[in-house]
Parts: C-alpha cells; structure tokens; sequence
C-alpha cells in the first residue's frame, strides 16, 4: 500500500530574531497571486514540513509526549510529535499581515527555514465549538505548564 507521493514546497518559514513571536512566511515567486484574498481571514492552517527531523528506520510508532517519561506511552498518531513517519506539521497561526509574497504571522511553531507545503484559511467549520475531548495526560500537562488544556 506504499504509494510514492510528490510535494512541491510552496514557501519558507522565515523566523525574524528581532519580532519575538512573529514569524515571516514567503512564498515563492512563480506563484504570484496565490495570497490573494487572504487577509480576509484572521486565522490560517499552515502545513509544513520537519525538515530537520532525522529520519527513523523503522519510524518510531510510540513516545513519551514531550520528552516526559512522566507521560505513558503513547502512539505517534495520538501526540504532536515531529517523530511522525511523515514529518508534515500542522498549526493554526494568526494572521497579522500580507505584503506582497510574505505573510506575518503569530503562532507558527515551524522552524527557520521550514519548506510550506500548503496554507488554508481556517474556518468556523474546522473544528467543533464545543464537545473537543483531549486525553487526560494533555489536560493534567498543560495544567502543569500554565497553559491552554485543550492544544495537544
């Protein structure tokens, strides 16, 4: 069932030392005009790809979520984890501006350098309102941590 699949990297993940919490997305320059209309929107999925995870063979399939043997063992499949057979990363940011080819965006967790592979405009309909359960061992860490119990 292993199918070869092609990507096409449609931008760079640039992250400005001097913009804490702020991060560059260019996209490159033979795709001129694919922004348009974004900055109707307040939110974007970006994808993206872990380029500097070192590959597994065979991939890891379990882990402690976030390092933390404290954590029990869990699938890659039900974790965050870049450890994932295929390293495409996924996050919400918050769109702070477009100019030109770039976008500025709050939330991107990718890092320097990061190849885009997709951007979508996030809408009401992607995830439900209400009714998003989270594993107990995510809600007790990030009660731990101070933050948000509902972001894996």
């Amino acid at each position: 069932m292993t199918e070869e699949m092609r990507l096409r990297s449609v931008g760079t993940v640039r992250t400005p030392k001097s913009k804490e919490g702020l991060s560059l997305i260019e996209i490159a320059p033979d795709l001129d005009g694919i922004l348009d209309g974004i900055e109707e929107f307040s939110h974007l999925q970006v994808l993206f790809w872990a380029h500097l995870r070192t590959p597994q063979s065979p991939p890891k399939t379990r882990t402690h979520p976030f390092g933390s043997e404290d954590l029990p063992l869990t699938g890659i499949f039900a974790t965050r984890s870049p450890a994932r057979p295929n390293p495409v990363l996924c996050t919400v940011v918050r769109l702070v501006a477009r100019d030109g080819n770039t976008l500025t965006v709050a939330g991107l967790d990718a890092l320097e350098g990061s190849p885009v592979i997709d951007i979508k405009p996030s809408t009401r309909g992607d995830h439900p309102a209400e009714g998003i359960r989270v594993a107990p061992w995510l809600d007790r860490s990030y009660r731990g941590r101070g933050g948000a119990p509902d972001e894996p």
